[in-house]
């Protein structure tokens, strides 16, 4: 699917007849690398349609989040 292309370029294509794009944050490695992860995510979003930042984690037990007990 990328063949090479930047995630940036991927990104824009993918969205760029959506309504919304929901875009899912990592977390940044130090509170110095925050900025820089802020400004990074600005540009990046700056093309694309509304855009809704979520926070994603890889460890994150889905099950535990969409189930009800």
């Amino acid at each position: 699917m990328a063949d090479g292309r930047p995630f940036e370029e991927i990104l824009r294509l993918s969205s760029q007849k959506a309504d919304l794009v929901f875009l899912g944050l990592a977390t940044p490695t130090s509170a110095e690398a925050f900025g820089q992860y802020y400004e990074k995510l600005q540009i990046q979003s700056s093309p694309l349609p509304s855009t809704i930042f979520v926070m994603a984690s890889e460890d994150l037990a889905f099950a535990e989040v969409l189930q009800k007990e």
